[in-house]
């Protein structure tokens, strides 16, 4: 024991509150610990696609389907009502994705002062 009353660990190291036991401590170069293995929702999105689930077809009856197969008539039927969000997201997988027009690198400017086009270098 210490002057304080706290018990000594392993080779008279103090152990308590603030000074856990070394075995119990981070490991150098892993400050996290362990942790959780690392599963993304990607992966199981990915998973879970190729699953079968139930749907009502065009006549009523229930048909089995891919999940990714009713995600995507689901979102055509969205994009089609005339959704902005779904449209883009198809439009995006079918065409590309539009580039961004403005160019980052640009060395000169153009001030527009009152309707007079005044050019900087």
């Amino acid at each position: 024991m210490d002057e304080n009353g706290k018990v000594n660990g392993i080779n008279g190291k103090i152990v308590g509150p603030g000074h856990p036991p070394i075995d119990g401590r981070f490991k150098k170069g892993n400050p996290g610990g362990p942790g959780r293995p690392k599963k993304t929702i990607t992966e199981f999105i990915e998973k879970n696609l190729e699953d079968e689930i139930e749907v009502h077809g065009p006549d009523g009856n229930l048909v089995r389907v891919k999940v990714k197969e009713a995600l995507a008539k689901a979102f055509l039927k969205h994009a089609m009502k005339g959704k902005y969000l779904y449209a883009k997201e198809v439009m995006d997988r079918i065409e590309g994705k539009v580039p961004d027009l403005i160019n980052a690198n640009i060395t000169t400017v153009v001030k527009v002062i009152k309707g007079i086009e005044i050019e900087e270098v």
